[in-house]
């Protein structure tokens, strides 16, 4: 089974989940079904470079 890829809009909905309600990323990985370590990396890309960090690399 591969990974699952997730668009830009999904990955901007949690990373703004976190950061700007407030929440944990455990929340965010347990609400959304996602990894801690997958949120855990959009939200410091975020942080880093904004919203470029999230696109695909």
């Amino acid at each position: 089974m591969g990974k699952k890829r997730h668009n830009l809009e999904s990955k901007l909905m949690i990373v703004k989940y976190v950061l700007e309600e407030h929440h944990s990323i455990w929340e965010a990985a347990e609400f959304f079904g996602v990894a801690y370590q997958t949120i855990r990396i959009w939200v410091k890309h975020y942080e880093n470079e904004g919203i470029n960090g999230l696109t695909i690399k």
